[in-house]
């Protein structure tokens, strides 16, 4: 497994390209796994504990926007997780970070009457020429906007 760790380690290294800021994550995801793997094998509770607080980060970064801030703030927190996971550490896992989130106001609801007639005449007349179709200056749908004065 070691040796399979090493390969998938080295292989951006031997392919010459400097992997995306996922594949790093990724990395460091596993790294994190196998080191609480390692460092708790003679403690399966404090294991499957630490274990949850990994799959909890992990799971809170995933719904998360994905931006260069989100993915150091969970770089960081692996890297961390990691150092008070050595084998002897007494340490706690550090706190789970708040992965910030992309505020969009949301769009304000606009009702329209147009939709609705459109739809009535639909039922209406389903016989009408093509030519019956065109709208008319009367079907304006902004007519019901403000006149402004400086057009």
């Amino acid at each position: 497994m070691l040796v399979l760790v090493a390969m998938a380690w080295l292989n951006p290294v031997i392919a010459g390209a400097a992997p995306p800021a996922t594949d790093k994550l990724q990395v460091l995801v596993n790294d994190a796994a196998a080191q609480l793997q390692l460092a708790y094998r003679q403690h399966p509770d404090e294991r499957a504990r630490r274990q949850e607080q990994l799959t909890t980060v992990v799971a809170a970064w995933r719904m998360a926007p994905r931006t260069e801030a989100n993915n150091e703030r969970l770089a960081t927190w692996l890297r961390a997780a990691i150092l008070s996971s050595m084998p002897g550490s007494t340490e706690s896992l550090p706190a789970v970070p708040s992965f910030a989130a992309i505020v969009k106001p949301e769009p304000q609801p606009v009702a329209h009457e147009a939709p609705a007639e459109a739809h009535a005449a639909e039922k209406a007349g389903d016989k009408k020429a093509p030519t019956e179709a065109v709208a008319k200056p009367d079907d304006d749908p902004f007519r019901d906007d403000p006149v402004s004065d400086g057009k």
